[in-house]
């Protein structure tokens, strides 16, 4: 599963390969700017290390949050076992939440903005 944002219009096929889109898959593979920027978060991003080589960034029944800032550009995403910060997204464009569900079973509860 695919947690992010990207912008109106995405196109349905493989859109957290689109500029600007950003965010990170639950493995830890983490995308910025529509590419792969990272297959792992960087050490100082993973806040429990054990539990993240265990099962990577999250698994159905996390939290997950993503708090965006679209007037300075960062956009921050914490789950159980990463805090990833995102800096220099676009400012001031309409920001739209992205999830993209794989093949393995998924809980998603939206609450709240």
């Amino acid at each position: 599963m695919f947690v992010g944002v990207t912008v109106p219009g995405a196109q349905p096929q493989r859109p957290d390969l689109q500029a600007p889109a950003c965010g990170i898959w639950n493995l830890g593979q983490i995308y910025s700017a529509g590419k792969k920027y990272r297959d792992f978060p960087p050490d100082e991003m993973i806040i429990n290390k054990a539990k993240f080589k265990e099962r990577g960034a999250f698994q159905s029944g996390d939290d997950v949050h993503l708090k965006l800032d679209p007037s300075t550009g960062v956009l921050v995403i914490t789950t159980p076992t990463v805090l990833i910060r995102m800096q220099h997204l676009p400012l001031n464009v309409p920001w739209v939440l992205m999830l993209i569900f794989g093949a393995a079973k998924s809980d998603v509860a939206f609450v709240g903005y």
